[in-house]
């Protein structure tokens, strides 16, 4: 199956004119099943482990974690599986709630100058 694009964008004025902060993840399915999906994304640890924790507030995720096959050079791969939504879904939502989240701290943040 194809790669398909996520794209992170960042809402602050700070970072428009900084190419270095909009970015786009790789996403490619490495398996895909009802219940279960495997995926490969080209991202940092930290965005990883951000995501995972997020996966795990959903009420149908029953695995959410990650593994690479060598810190310094693989590409890490998930493994969600869910109740009864559908897995790819949840992804979506969660990074929806993600980029929610940094969209209020971006505004909390500029609030505070």
């Amino acid at each position: 199956m194809d790669a398909w694009l996520v794209s992170i964008e960042r809402q602050s004025k700070i970072f428009i004119n900084n190419p270095l902060f909009l970015r786009v993840m790789k996403v490619k399915v490495l398996e895909q099943k009802k219940n279960k999906l495997h995926v490969e994304i080209e991202a940092e640890p930290t965005l990883c482990n951000l995501l995972k924790k997020e996966l795990w507030n959903d009420k149908d995720t029953h695995v959410s974690g990650f593994y690479t096959e060598h810190i310094q050079v693989g590409t890490p791969r998930f493994i969600i599986e869910t109740s009864e939504k559908d897995p790819m879904a949840v992804l979506r939502d969660a990074i929806k709630r993600i980029k929610k989240t940094n969209a209020n701290f971006l505004d909390a943040f500029n609030d505070a100058k």
